[in-house]
């Protein structure tokens, strides 16, 4: 529960955590066994407001002595969290990777400090344009190739394609403590 737990508060830290997924992830607490007072406002059977839900995680937060990263710190987090998933083979890489661009890409400016391709200030440039590739692949199918293969194949290249980025990025990211 901790790692999910920091997940929400760099998913809070980028903007992109909304009142249903707080509510869930209090929820989540209560089944596990965490009850704090400040989650009685949260249970009920309303669809909440942020403001009425983040005193509950904040409380969450504190109690299991995690601090909401700011926006450079959350980034970093994001990209390992959503890297190490791809690599442990436990889900789809291409799915991930969306996840991964969805939780970073669209709020935080990679293009003030890149030095010749998009996002390699963080060296993701090639999770990047693998996500683009797959836009192209999605579109055309049967003329777009990965790896020489076209069609399914080419799926199934561009999925070991994300795997092996996953693995150089976190190779080359390994002891950093973002």
């Amino acid at each position: 529960m901790i790692e999910a737990l920091k997940y929400k508060a760099a998913k809070l830290a980028m903007g992109r955590l909304n009142a249903d997924e707080v509510k869930s992830t209090i929820n989540d607490l209560v089944d596990q066994g965490t009850y704090l007072d400040e989650f009685l406002d949260v249970l009920g059977p309303t669809r909440p407001q942020m403001d009425e839900v983040l005193p509950a995680l904040h409380a969450a937060f504190d109690h299991f002595g995690i601090v909401v990263p700011d926006k450079e710190e959350a980034v970093w987090h994001l990209i390992h969290l959503h890297c190490r998933a791809i690599t442990s083979g436990s889900v789809n890489p291409l799915e991930e990777l969306s996840k991964l661009i969805a939780d970073v890409y669209w709020d935080y400016d990679f293009h003030a400090p890149t030095k010749k391709y998009l996002g390699d200030s963080h060296g993701i440039e090639g999770l990047i344009g693998l996500y683009w590739a797959a836009d192209d692949l999605r579109e055309h199918t049967n003329t777009v190739t990965v790896n020489g293969k076209r069609g399914e194949e080419a799926w199934s290249e561009l999925n070991k394609e994300i795997v092996i980025e996953s693995n150089r990025w976190l190779a080359q990211h390994r002891l950093s403590n973002k």
